[in-house]
């Protein structure tokens, strides 16, 4: 039977980023089953920097609000920005005329979530919240004790009415599962662990031209992804310089809020071969095959409850990981059972360094022991065709 189905995403393609990804994945497997599907999202802003020169697919079905956007790390833009995306959501779903069946939402935290469950909840609509990242704790464990203390009291009632009147809370992992059930107080029936996944088939049938290019006769250690403030690109640099490797290059792959500012933190370091290169949409597994080691750099924390998009990447394109974050977060478990590659300490430049030399000490053999065993777990693991299964599952069976 039909459905009709109101997609809610603060990100949409062409944006080049995840949850845009995962949305119009959801929107095609949707209208494949005959479902009506109604797309809602900004205009296209992420990563910043980044030249959206192609448009949106043919034949879909998405309106871009006139909602404000702020792609840069200016937290008091950012909040604006969810504010005014909420409640262009909020007067939208008040003027539809007839009642969509299911609102999915993958939406900036904390209050356009809030203003879509509250327009579902007064419409009668069931609604299914996809949780990406942590809210407050992600903006309190940034803040001084004493203020994270006040931001939690006057934000933490907003996410618990999210979550607590949505009809099913969608997260990225079960340790981020476990966490909220015990600090939200959901019940077990209601949440539903779906990994982001990555589309395998790119990775998987790209084929390197067989020409070597300039300076890949170079150990190339590679970041590909959002060069923003969670990645902590700076330590990655800082690690490289004092590795003091001559026959050997770091490259940082992607756009982002940060990017000139990490510019500029390499020129301090003029005796490096340290790279920055643009990745057109599309191109991620060609950039990565010119990489030897991929490098997966997180502060402190930010690994706790859910695995970046760019591990399963990493891994689809049968590479070595040097993952610099939290060991006992499921990043490093996923690393560790798919024995993959290297884990150190976080935000440690020595650490980082004493990793890099580790691993041009290795064989090549070796580097591409732990590329396979990271390409088939992938498989295993983190393969569209799988988690999105699970997605469409829950909302079809919700609506």
């Amino acid at each position: 039977m039909s459905k009709r189905v109101l997609l809610i995403s603060a990100v949409f393609p062409p944006e080049p980023v995840v949850s845009a990804t995962l949305a119009m994945d959801l929107y095609r497997e949707l209208t494949s089953q005959g479902h009506q599907v109604q797309v809602l999202c900004p205009r296209p802003s992420r990563p910043m920097g980044f030249a959206f020169s192609d448009g949106v697919a043919a034949n879909v079905n998405v309106c871009h609000l006139p909602s404000y956007f702020a792609p840069g790390p200016n937290p008091l833009k950012r909040l604006w920005e969810s504010i005014s995306f909420g409640w262009h959501c909020y007067r939208f779903i008040k003027a539809a005329q007839a009642k969509y069946d299911l609102v999915y939402l993958n939406s900036w935290p904390l209050f356009s979530q809030a203003f879509i469950v509250k327009a579902c909840v007064q419409g009668g609509m069931p609604s299914a919240v996809h949780v990406q990242d942590m809210y407050p704790e992600s903006l309190i464990n940034k803040l001084p004790s004493w203020l994270g203390r006040l931001v939690s009291v006057l934000l933490m009632p907003i996410d618990r009415y999210v979550l607590s009147r949505a009809n099913r809370v969608i997260v990225i992992s079960a340790k981020m599962k476990d966490y909220l059930r015990a600090t939200r107080h959901l019940p077990e029936e209601k949440m539903v662990t779906v990994i982001n996944w990555q589309d395998e088939s790119p990775f998987i049938s790209y084929r390197p031209a067989g020409e070597a290019l300039p300076g890949e006769e170079k150990l190339t250690f590679m970041y590909c992804g959002n060069v923003g403030p969670v990645a902590g690109i700076d330590v990655l640099i800082d690690g490289f310089a004092q590795a003091g490797m001559v026959q050997a290059r770091l490259v940082i792959a992607g756009s982002g809020s940060y990017r000139d500012a990490y510019v500029a933190h390499a020129r301090k370091y003029p005796g490096c071969d340290i790279q920055f290169w643009d990745v057109p949409a599309g191109k991620v597994p060609e950039m990565q095959s010119r990489a030897d080691v991929m490098l997966l750099p997180l502060r402190k924390g930010a690994a706790a409850s859910s695995i970046p998009s760019k591990l399963p990447a990493y891994m689809f394109s049968a590479k070595a990981v040097l993952a610099a974050l939290d060991g006992d977060s499921d990043t490093a478990g996923a690393i560790r059972a798919a024995d993959c590659g290297v884990i150190c300490p976080p935000e440690s430049p020595e650490a980082i360094a004493e990793a890099m030399c580790r691993i041009a000490q290795s064989p090549r053999e070796q580097l591409d022991r732990w590329g396979h065993n990271g390409r088939q777990y992938a498989l295993a693991h983190f393969t569209r065709s799988k988690n999105l299964r699970v997605l469409m599952d829950t909302l079809i069976n919700l609506a």
